[in-house]
């Protein structure tokens, strides 16, 4: 049975011009596929942002809304297409820096433990497990 393909949309918010004081910057994402546990979740993707401001992804549970931001946050990788932050791939942690990115949830998946969490974000940042329980006293 094939599984219903969902949709989403990026509705731009409006917002003070009188508080804003962010330069322009630029989100190009081109034929992005990107998911986790080797699924497909975003399947040829494409937009850019060039305005500063404040977006709302909207879309059904499933659409992909938190697998998008979690890639253009650099906390998941593409498996193809491209995410630039300002001209920079999304796979350069200075680009990464760039994004902020909160979730009203923890973002790691049901059942993983302490360890596994800090592997993964371990790769996320760049560093390794070692060095985080050395630093916490693990």
């Amino acid at each position: 049975m094939e599984r219903e393909r969902a949709s989403m949309t990026m509705t731009p918010m409006p917002t003070s011009t009188t508080t804003r004081t962010a330069s322009p910057s630029t989100i190009l994402v081109e034929d992005l596929v990107s998911g986790y546990y080797g699924r497909k979740i975003l399947d040829g993707i494409s937009f850019s942002i060039s305005e500063p401001g404040v977006y709302v992804v909207l879309g059904p549970n499933g659409a992909g809304k938190t697998t998008l931001l979690r890639t253009l946050a650099g906390i998941l990788k593409p498996y193809a297409g491209k995410v630039e932050i300002n001209g920079v791939s999304s796979l350069v942690r200075d680009a990464r820096r760039q994004i902020d990115y909160i979730t009203h949830l923890d973002g790691m998946p049901e059942g993983m433990v302490v360890e596994e969490a800090l592997r993964f974000y371990a790769s996320v940042e760049g560093g390794s497990v070692e060095d985080v329980k050395r630093v916490i006293d693990l």
